[in-house]
């Protein structure tokens, strides 16, 4: 009976261990993913690719204004001062876009947007609903809006996650935000249809002129200095953190615990079973 339960007691302190190398696998790798370089992979209508890194996407020419995305799951606005790079701008990088271009982009989910709403800001209602920034209330747009990857809202960089990536969203003068189902980890950005075509422009043709009479040299005025501010109205409730999903290393650990928990209780069962 003692061999038995030393046998059993082996079989107990094996499994536990198999276990626990197994959480800390998962662990392990949910720590490398974090520490990862996240990196956006944009391909052009054309075939062109270029993959950029988060410090690439925040040395371009950026785009700030107020907006944010909707979670309409959770009825949760995600509002506020947002700053990113626009898809234009991504686009223009790999050839550009054409009026029968479409423009996917990938994350945790696939958002595809027409020329219009991409090139003008026009007609992003056809495809998608956007809401008041600040009461939730379904609102569509009256004016123009940029879509954009953003990397900081309120002037704070927005939170890592399980991959650390920007987020899509819009912004605008009125402040609306979209929908923002599978906008979270952006990772790709692919453009389909036809590359714009390139005209040159044809060279002047050179005319002979009089010389001209010699005027007086105007006096120079100062113009005063055009400072705008937005007219959308901010969130109050805008944090940096990204509701959706839950954490990753969390979902490891309780799923290893769990694993752990059930096969100690076989395993005390069957000893007790034995003893009897």
């Amino acid at each position: 009976m003692i061999n038995g339960n030393k046998k059993v007691f082996s079989i107990l302190v094996a499994v536990v261990l198999v276990a626990s190398l197994s959480a800390a696998c998962s662990v392990s790798y949910v720590a490398c993913a974090q520490t990862a370089t996240p990196t956006v992979l944009v391909t052009g209508a054309g075939g062109a690719t270029k993959n950029f890194t988060l410090t690439e996407l925040q040395a371009m020419p950026n785009v700030t204004g107020y907006g944010g995305f909707y979670q309409t799951n959770q009825k949760i606005v995600n509002g506020g001062l947002w700053t990113g790079v626009s898809l234009l701008h991504l686009c223009n990088e790999v050839g550009g876009i054409s009026p029968d271009c479409t423009i996917a982009v990938t994350g945790q989910g696939t958002n595809s947007f027409t020329y219009d709403m991409v090139y003008s800001g026009l007609n992003l209602n056809l495809e998608y609903k956007t809401y008041n920034n600040i009461t939730g209330t379904q609102q569509d747009q009256t004016q123009p809006v940029t879509v954009i990857l953003a990397y900081q809202v309120n002037g704070t960089d927005l939170p890592s996650s399980y991959q650390p990536a920007p987020r899509l969203i819009i912004v605008g003068p009125e402040g609306l935000v979209m929908e923002g189902s599978g906008g979270r980890s952006i990772t790709q950005l692919s453009v389909t249809g036809t590359l714009p075509t390139t005209t040159s422009s044809p060279a002047p043709t050179p005319t002979t002129t009089a010389n001209p009479t010699q005027a007086p040299t105007p006096t120079a005025t100062v113009l005063p200095t055009h400072t705008s501010s937005p007219s959308a109205t901010p969130s109050p409730t805008a944090t940096p953190e990204d509701n959706e999903g839950a954490d990753q290393t969390l979902i490891y650990l309780i799923a290893a615990a769990v694993v752990v928990a059930i096969i100690v209780v076989v395993v005390l069962a069957f000893v007790l079973t034995r003893k009897k």
